[in-house]
């Protein structure tokens, strides 16, 4: 569509919420709660992208395909006949073991996974008695490996959740998005516009034939804990919903992610964007993040990309201090074995988990905002800070609490004592015991004895550099909208000058002097530019928009007083039609 969604007047397509033909959906959220509090204590699983498609490896002809690897039907726009042929009949993962899937798995600290069953192929990667289009009927290997998986999650105590495409189906001519043979229409939201009245009889076929049918011997046959469906835009929300009905009441206990449906958030839990390298604040209660190990989530040989393991423990760190869990993915290759680059950032996440499992597992929102030390959980009465990075000097500052501390102790060794100091205005300080110093990502527990308040305020330390992320300011003002977390978009648009800032509620033990420096994109000039200003009290700094993406621009020092102030980012003029930026974060390096 050439106009964003939000500004379709004719044929808008919305189910809405409060309709009395909704009923059955408000009444499966009354219990919501209840069906989600394993997946919330679990924290972490593990998405497992492996199909027909994992044989290739991301090559066609020898060549590498630009993209998620197992999108190469679609960009090599291959007829199902070929796919069939060339792919499928190719796929025998002789060294496949399910057990060894889930004893990894399990080591690694995951608590759930969730199987590609059926991806956008079509190609159903179990026995289906709905579709011949299987794993078993199709290929020399004519085992379930979905069976085998379920069975050897029922061993290793992990839950099992299956993925499944509904709404983005390349297999069947009634189907969606596959352009190139069957004649469908490409573009998401296709469904809301005019004259669409045929191909949407089209697709509510191919639901009614073999979406609803697949998914619920799905659970039938494979009893999941998890339903996680994807892309829902390129199929009407109408289908979408109906699917949904049919799930609720086949499985009433079962989860389901947010992309069921297009328009609104009719699942469990919200499924946020993918790769991410940020959590913006989110207002649903049950959230989820989907890192993969490189950047195609199936395997791909030539995407050498791989994170090391502290990219993903640190990002399951700031999920669960925001209250979200983790499902980080894996591409297992064509054989059935994992790559061993996965295999060492599985082995590494493991290892933290192992001694450190106790601040993730379980744990709720943090009570106080990110420091510049690191992140905070929280369980009952206790305080987890996870010191991602110790200052030079060892001496972390921590936000005030009101209440009694009972005792303060290293999460690895807990009859250890680590002394606590009040500070001004009841702020506490510690030292980093000298044997966490040079562990990756130490943990400190504070035990808290009684009522507990916490104050949110940021502590800025003098002796390091601190980091004023817009994803966690206190306050975004004004239409403000915060993006999606994915690389280059962790960041904070639509600044309109006059109208919006954003803010941090701060405090500094000490007057010390900063050179301030801001990260932001503006990568058009004739959509964005204009100047902004940085305030702490009565100062100001204030910088000129360059041609800029993800990129830090240096404005200027500032002497910053002792005690509480607020700081502050606005736009102060606009020379661009589209926005002033999209601001990043602030960022305060201490001048010694």
């Amino acid at each position: 569509m050439n106009q964003p969604i939000e500004t379709q007047q004719e044929g808008l397509l919305k189910i809405e919420k409060s309709q009395p033909s909704m009923q059955w959906w408000r009444d499966s959220m009354q219990d919501v709660e209840e069906r989600m509090q394993w997946w919330n204590d679990a924290r972490f699983g593990c998405f497992i992208h492996w199909g027909v498609y994992s044989e290739l490896g991301g090559l066609w002809n020898d060549s590498p395909v630009k993209g998620y690897s197992e999108h190469i039907m679609r960009i090599k726009q291959l007829h199902k006949h070929d796919y069939i042929e060339q792919v499928a009949s190719k796929f025998n993962p002789i060294t496949f073991d399910a057990n060894a899937w889930c004893q990894r798995i399990k080591e690694a600290g995951m608590k759930y996974v969730v199987y590609t069953a059926k991806h956008h192929d079509g190609f159903a990667m179990y026995h289906s008695d709905i579709s011949s289009y299987n794993v078993v009927e199709q290929t020399p290997f004519q085992r379930d490996p979905l069976m085998e998986l379920k069975e050897a999650c029922e061993t290793h105590g992990l839950k099992l959740g299956i993925y499944y495409s509904h709404s983005q189906e390349w297999g069947e001519a009634n189907g969606t998005r596959n352009f190139w043979e069957f004649d469908h229409v490409e573009h998401r939201f296709w469904w809301l516009e005019k004259g669409q009245e045929r191909r949407n009889r089209e697709v509510s076929t191919y639901y009614q034939e073999k979406a609803i049918p697949q998914v619920l011997e799905i659970v039938e046959k494979y009893n999941p804990a998890i339903l996680w469906f994807d892309t829902p835009a390129y199929a009407s929300d109408i289908d979408n919903i109906l699917l949904l009905k049919a799930l609720r009441e086949k499985a009433p206990q079962l989860i389901v992610n947010s992309r069921i449906a297009a328009l609104d958030n009719y699942g469990d839990f919200l499924s946020t964007c993918d790769r991410p390298r940020e959590f913006p604040p989110q207002k649903d209660k049950y959230w989820e993040g989907i890192p993969t190990t490189n950047e195609s989530y199936g395997y791909h040989c030539m995407d050498q990309s791989h994170k090391p393991p502290e990219h993903f423990i640190k990002l399951l760190i700031k999920a669960s201090e925001k209250g979200g869990n983790l499902l980080s993915n894996i591409g297992p290759k064509g054989d059935g074995s994992f790559d061993t680059k996965d295999i060492k950032i599985l082995e590494g996440i493991g290892s933290w988990l192992n001694k450190n499992g106790e601040a993730i597992y379980g744990t709720e929102k943090s009570p106080l905002p990110a420091q510049s030390w690191g992140h905070m959980t929280k369980k009952d009465h206790l305080l987890f800070l996870i010191l991602t990075n110790i200052p030079e000097n060892k001496r972390i500052l921590i936000p005030e609490i009101w209440g009694s501390v009972a005792k303060v102790y290293p999460l690895s060794d807990k009859d250890r004592n680590v002394p606590i100091q009040q500070v001004a205005e009841r702020h506490c300080s510690l030292k980093v015991p000298h044997n966490l110093q040079s562990e990756s990502y130490p943990v400190i527990c504070v035990e808290l004895e009684d009522h507990q308040a916490f104050d949110q305020v940021r502590v800025l330390q003098q002796n390091q550099v601190n980091n004023l992320h817009g994803f966690d300011a206190q306050a975004i003002e004004n239409g403000l909208v915060y993006g999606s977390g994915h690389r280059n978009d962790d960041c904070i648009r639509n600044f309109v000058v006059g109208q919006n800032q954003v803010k941090w509620n701060t405090f500094l033990e000490v007057p010390s002097k900063f050179k301030v420096s801001v990260r932001y994109t503006a990568n058009d000039m004739d959509e964005y530019g204009g100047k902004f200003e940085v305030q702490y009290g009565p100062q100001k700094l204030s910088g000129t928009v360059e041609p800029s993406l993800n990129q830090r621009h240096d404005i200027g020092e500032i002497e910053l007083t002792a005690g509480r102030n607020e700081i502050a980012l606005k736009p102060i003029t606009q020379t661009g039609r589209k926005d002033v930026f999209w601001f990043h974060d602030i960022q305060l390096e201490p001048l010694n």
